[in-house]
């Protein structure tokens, strides 16, 4: 049976040569191969156009090398990808590794042997003949190459053994098989005509395909070559070895009427002249024109917005279809969010065909949450990310309640979320089925997780005020997504549990079936359609033709992309093996060549307009360098293509002349002189306004927020949002502090001569301070962070044990009387609010109130370090011990004396505040914390009449910024600045 093979370059009518037979004999039976699955999708759609519905078949090549191992019959079906990578893995454990072993250990070594396979298994290549080619080739070597050999041969051989003891093969065998049953047996293809289109490069394994079925049946074959040109330097080697097989060649001449009228010359010229001698008589002055644009981003955001706004340009004022416009990247996956990203600011719809890792997905982000809480011991977020899928609990605000708990308490494992969650609504069934599952191992785990893909597939879909409930609902495109998503899992799965079944020794086990399933690829598409700019990559773009075409990020390193020697066995490797052995295994030292024909390839398929971009640094400014493949197209024209260059520079807001529109405004904002908004005003609401005047107690330590800043009270005290945020440390250890204090007091009898504290009940207080601490800590733990909690209680002990040591050693009279007094909070166990003022009343909780045989009476307020003079209470709004001395005045009927912040860290545990300088007290103060009677009842009366003044300013709302005081500790400057709007 003929081979014909056409050649030319590009746009000269290769296409037409192809298809136009390819047309004439679909009713007889024929099959179209093209190189993508996006050439598949829009062949079909200009066939079913041209009203060819019936009999049109087009495949990629795996499609072609399946329908012939069909056709042949060759048996059984080969393993898949997640079932071979798990052959190959027990393959690398059956071999003693030394020279390979750390490499083994690595991620990326069993893709790398898998690659090396498929070549040996490509060329029919047996254990022993490998063996003995490698042993050649590490003959002159020293002893690190021959271990290397000897272990790349064992490790080959284990694998071929791994495989006839399944009696099964990989796809590589598979269709080596098949096609060595076609060349014996070539009736059994048929009749179909087979026509191969697009392609400007051919594997070995595509080679023997074609080479095989030509002996079957008609073959067809474009490619694109023309003889003597540099452009197809890289492609030589796949002419020959097609032209030795064919029957005959056509070889067709380049043609310029593609090309819109307009920019004919300049784009045929650069079809015809790329990576030409300069000096050739091809090299005629040609100008660029129009048909050529230049554009420099300052970044890579710079660069994809000025690509995305000539798109729009071209769509918006030129005519353009959307379909007619193809944006280029080498590789799309690790840039397509930022691509979406920029032409949404756009509103340029784009259609990105790319891959994506199975966690990237919303139904795969919930699906291995799932397995990693039922399965790993996962973390607390694992099981919210799961929770969270829709669906699967339809009250979301029990899921914000759970989110909330989890933080205040804690909990870290997905177990201890699973208890919170259990211990107030529903128990998690499902987690209980796939551990079942994992116990029984092999195919009842896969069967569990395939269950729970389906089930988080379908619970959208089942609420009862769905609109799609009961029906067959066309997806949209994320319900696509998600659909392909549970089409790849579930193919994993089932090779995985047909492979458990047959060989129990290669079930993986939860964790590896995790691992695997976070590998899965996802082909995250949308078919591109007139409505949307195709995205896309050299390779697919290259067997269709675009009105415009912009070819992006042409950096060194992108494109071309750093050249990648193979894993196991270089290029340099690879050429001794084959003069050592004759063993000729594929090498990548032609690299170059190959990117220099695929942006020729990119070059030729815009019909009108070929834009080129490129940007000057990363966005964290680190320089990047042009691509020469842009001066290789700078250089063919006479008019300097360069000085048009469109430029943005790196964080550029809005463009030059751009009237109208969303840009316009977000130019003139940036050029705009900066406009301060006003700060936070004082409040108006009536309502909340009249709640401030009638409350009948203000507390002291709300006045001293108010008096720190009034914007902190109100976010912290009017608005009153629960914080999703546990207690922070500072804050739980005072709580703890506190109450182990008061438990010391009154395990001592407070009140009683036993509640002094004195050097001879050291080893009491130390021992009570203890147990106190440890029953507290039950109810106020010291940290979410269950690694931190020790440590903070060692601190915490270490400074309360140092302050009743400083207390005891003190030798005052004073008895320990009262703590934790309330005073003023509307119980029956407090005492009423004290009364500063006609309508001014507090209320509060004195920590403790310490009492002398005569009666004089000390108040005491637990702080950290944070102990103030009395000369700093009005100044700095500290009313609180000022307010408390009062309170146990008038409220207690003591005669107090003295008003004392006492620290419970630091070198200096003395009291601070103020003292009636009255003897035999015994108190520990600062020198300047002792004054007379009269000073202490004017400080008192000093303090009074700025708590009336702020509680004056906080029933009548008169909120103001107040930066400077905001902050609490280490945490200074303005806490709310969103609130707040102030500046500093």
């Amino acid at each position: 049976m003929p081979l014909t093979l056409v050649t030319g370059p590009a746009n000269s009518e290769k296409a037409g040569a192809v298809l136009d037979p390819f047309r004439a004999a679909i009713r007889r039976g024929a099959i179209l191969v093209v190189p993508t699955f996006g050439d598949v999708e829009r062949l079909r759609r200009s066939f079913v156009a041209e009203e060819q519905v019936f009999g049109v078949r087009i495949e990629q090549f795996g499609g072609l090398l399946d329908e012939i191992a069909r056709r042949t019959q060759v048996r059984p079906r080969p393993l898949g990808d997640h079932a071979r990578r798990r052959v190959l893995a027990a393959a690398i454990g059956d071999c003693a590794l030394e020279e390979l072993a750390e490499a083994a250990e690595t991620a990326g070594f069993v893709g790398a042997l898998e690659r090396l396979v498929d070549e040996l298994r490509a060329q029919r290549v047996t254990p022993a003949r490998c063996t003995q080619a490698l042993t050649a080739w590490a003959a002159d070597g020293d002893a690190r190459r021959a271990r290397y050999a000897a272990e790349l041969g064992a490790l080959y051989t284990a694998y071929r053994r791994r495989l006839d003891g399944l009696r099964r093969e990989d796809p590589a065998g598979y269709h080596a098989a098949a096609l060595d049953t076609l060349r014996r047996e070539p009736a059994t293809w048929g009749d179909d005509a087979v026509f191969v289109y697009g392609f400007d490069d051919l594997t070995g394994q595509q080679l023997d395909a074609l080479d095989a079925l030509g002996r079957a049946t008609a073959v067809t074959v474009s490619l694109s070559f023309e003889a003597g040109r540099q452009a197809f330097a890289a492609r030589t080697g796949v002419f020959h070895d097609l032209r030795a097989v064919a029957d005959s060649v056509r070889e067709l001449p380049p043609n310029a009427e593609h090309y819109a009228p307009q920019s004919r010359d300049a784009l045929h010229h650069l079809e015809r002249g790329l990576f030409e001698e300069r000096e050739h008589a091809l090299f005629a002055t040609v100008a660029a024109g129009g048909a050529i644009e230049l554009l420099e981003g300052g970044g890579e955001r710079a660069e994809l917005e000025l690509v995305a706004a000539s798109v729009a340009r071209l769509l918006r004022e030129e005519a353009f279809e959307a379909d007619e416009i193809a944006v280029v990247l080498r590789t799309v996956d690790d840039v397509a969010p930022l691509v979406e990203q920029v032409f949404a600011a756009h509103d340029v719809p784009v259609s990105i065909d790319r891959r994506v890792r199975l966690g990237q997905v919303p139904i795969g982000r919930a699906l291995l949450g799932f397995l990693r809480a039922a399965l790993l011991d996962g973390d607390a977020t694992e099981l919210l990310v799961w929770l969270r899928a829709p669906g699967v609990v339809r009250a979301t605000g029990a899921l914000d309640e759970l989110e909330r708990e989890i933080r205040m308490t804690g909990a870290r494992s997905a177990a201890d979320a699973r208890a919170l969650w259990e211990a107030k609504r529903f128990t998690l069934h499902e987690l209980d089925r796939v551990r079942d599952g994992a116990r029984r191992g092999g195919r009842a785990l896969c069967d569990a997780v395939a269950a729970e893909l389906m089930r988080l597939l379908a619970l959208p879909h089942r609420a009862a005020d769905d609109p799609t409930r009961g029906s067959a609902p066309i997806l949209t495109a994320d319900e696509a997504i998600d659909a392909a998503a549970c089409r790849a899992v579930r193919r994993t799965l089932e090779e995985v549990a047909v492979l458990s079944e047959r060989h129990p020794g290669l079930a993986p086990s939860p964790a590896e079936l995790v691992r695997e399933l976070e590998e899965v690829q996802v082909r995250a598409a949308t078919v591109a359609s007139p409505g949307a700019v195709a995205v896309t990559d050299p390779l697919t773009i290259r067997a269709r033709r675009v009105r415009a075409l912009f070819a992006c990020r042409l950096q060194e390193g992108i494109f071309p992309r750093t050249v990648r020697p193979p894993a196991l066995l270089d290029d340099e490797d690879r050429r001794e093996l084959a003069r050592a052995s004759g063993l000729i295994l594929p090498r990548r030292d032609d690299e170059l060549a190959s990117e220099r024909h695929l942006f020729y390839a990119l070059a030729s398929r815009p019909e009108e307009r070929l834009v080129l971009s490129w940007h000057l640094a990363d966005d964290e400014g680190q320089p990047a360098v042009r691509s020469f493949l842009v001066d290789e197209v700078i250089g063919l024209f006479g008019d300097d293509p360069q000085a048009r260059t469109h430029r943005r520079e790196l964080g550029a807001v809005g463009w030059d002349g751009d009237e109208d529109g969303r840009e316009a405004l977000r130019r003139a904002a940036s050029l705009a002189p900066r406009e301060r908004e006003a700060p936070i005003a004082p409040l108006r609401d009536p309502g909340l306004l009249a709640g401030l005047a009638a409350r009948e107690a203000l507390s002291a330590s709300a006045l001293e927020a108010w008096a720190a800043c009034p914007v902190r009270w109100f976010v912290q005290r009017a608005l009153q949002a629960d914080d999703l945020e546990a207690t922070p440390e500072a804050l739980a250890r005072g709580q703890l502090a506190h109450a182990a204090l008061e438990a010391v007091i009154q395990a001592l009898g407070a009140g009683t001569e036993d509640a002094r504290l004195t050097t001879d009940k050291l080893p009491q207080l130390r021992r009570l301070v203890r147990e106190a601490l440890a029953e507290g800590a039950r109810e106020t733990p010291l940290s979410t962070d269950h690694a931190r909690i020790g440590i903070l209680a060692r601190r915490l002990e270490r400074d309360l044990l140092r302050y009743v040591e400083h207390a005891a050693a003190a030798g005052s009279p004073l008895v320990p009387t009262h703590t934790e007094v309330d005073f003023g909070a509307g119980t029956e166990e407090s005492a009423e609010a004290l009364v500063l003022a006609p309508g001014v009343a507090v209320r509060g909780r004195i920590d403790r109130v310490d009492v002398a045989p005569d009666g004089r009476a000390v108040v005491w307020d637990y702080k950290g370090r944070a102990a103030k003079p009395y000369t700093k209470w009005v100044e700095e709004g500290r009313f609180q011990v000022a307010i408390y001395a009062l309170a146990a005045r008038e409220l207690l009927h003591l005669d107090v004396v003295g008003g004392l912040y006492q620290p419970l860290v630091g070198a200096d545990l003395r009291g601070r505040g103020a003292l009636r300088d009255d003897p035999d007290l015994g108190v520990p103060v600062g020198r300047d914390d002792v004054i007379d009677a009269d000073a202490f009842d004017t400080v008192l009366e000093d303090v009074v009449a700025e708590a009336v003044r702020v509680a004056g300013e906080l029933r009548a709302g008169a909120l103001r910024p107040q930066p400077a005081t905001c902050g609490v500790g280490a945490s200074t400057g303005c806490q709310y600045p969103t609130i707040c709007r102030c500046e500093e």
